[in-house]
């Protein structure tokens, strides 16, 4: 991570630079560019890439991207990428300072905010210069992608994607097969056609490519059932919860939307709901499930009165005198 006044992440001057199967998470610039800053004659690609929790300043502008090209000069292409959870005053996914030519395809943008006019086309884009005067000399290349708030393009989708981990699909994605393979194989000669999707997994499932940087493989079902309550006893860690539900393979997440599972060593919090995954060896998850952790103490040990004298013909356990309720009696003291 860099902090930077001009592009948290890549400052590119006149430079055009192939960038696939990457991610740019938690950069901060000061000014513009969260991630990235484009200047003068500046045309990069950008193929199965995910731009996520990226930041300009407060009162910096392209949470993700801030494009300060020479006026219709510059260049700027998006290839099956996700755009989500970015921010910025200004444009909290991309901000254009001049006119630009753009190519986005099979892209989502979700989550994006703005603190300057929020909940607007803002917190997705915003323009230094006439919005239509860009969407006019767009028209052809933007196609089959999902935005929150821009609704112009071929095919475009104003959908919740349903993002897990800012940029996963869930199982019940609208994204998934809905993007169009030609428009991922059919790019410049300038960047190769990747066969991996951002997390090394294979790029086309079921004959038809999804939208965004990372595929669905295929869906495995739930290592538990959805909102139940489980409980530990005398134990907080993450891994006690997994060796609870007695599933090696299970992730642990603190929300829908946090990007890292869980260390094994974490400390869990009594009553908090928490998100589980599963993953196969062949890479494929189940979608997050939530359940709520309940952590209770180890009773005390009964009393017991001693000795415990049990006389020929008693042979019952309720014969002894032991304080309280719900026992459980065992015929040795370990491994029964």
């Amino acid at each position: 991570t860099i902090d930077h006044r001009y592009g948290g992440g890549i400052l590119m001057n006149n430079s055009s630079p192939a960038i696939t199967n990457s991610i740019f998470k938690n950069n901060y610039s000061v000014n513009r560019g969260g991630a990235v800053y484009m200047l003068n004659d500046s045309k990069p690609v950008f193929q199965n890439v995910v731009f996520t929790l990226n930041e300009a300043g407060s009162n910096g502008d392209g949470g993700a991207i801030y494009t300060d090209t020479n006026n219709n000069r510059g260049f700027l292409t998006l290839i099956n990428c996700t755009i989500a959870n970015n921010k910025a005053s200004d444009g909290g996914a991309i901000r254009f300072n001049h006119n630009i030519t753009v190519k986005f395809s099979n892209n989502i943008f979700y989550n994006n905010t703005s603190t300057n006019n929020s909940g607007t086309l803002n917190s997705e884009f915003s323009f230094n210069f006439s919005e239509s005067d860009f969407s006019t000399r767009n028209s052809s290349n933007i196609k089959s992608n999902i935005f929150q708030y821009y609704t112009k393009g071929a095919d475009t989708y104003n959908q919740n994607p349903q993002l897990e981990n800012t940029y996963r699909l869930s199982s019940s994605s609208p994204a998934i097969n809905k993007g169009k393979n030609e428009l991922y194989i059919n790019v410049s000669a300038n960047i190769v056609k990747s066969p991996k999707d951002v997390e090394a997994k294979t790029r086309i499932v079921n004959s038809t490519i999804d939208l965004g940087a990372s595929e669905r493989q295929c869906t495995i079902s739930a290592p538990v059932t959805a909102n139940q309550t489980i409980v530990l006893c005398g134990v907080n860690k993450v891994s006690d919860l997994i060796s609870k539900i007695n599933s090696p393979t299970i992730l642990v997440y603190a929300s829908t939307t946090a990007y890292d599972p869980l260390a094994s060593t974490a400390t869990l919090t009594n009553g908090q709901t928490y998100y589980i995954t599963k993953v196969d060896n062949g890479g494929c998850t189940s979608s997050l499930v939530p359940v709520k952790v309940s952590i209770v103490a180890v009773p005390a040990a009964p009393a017991v009165t001693q000795p415990a004298v049990i006389c020929a013909g008693q042979v019952t356990l309720g014969q002894l005198s032991v304080a309280g309720t719900n026992h459980k009696w065992y015929s040795a003291a370990t491994g029964g």
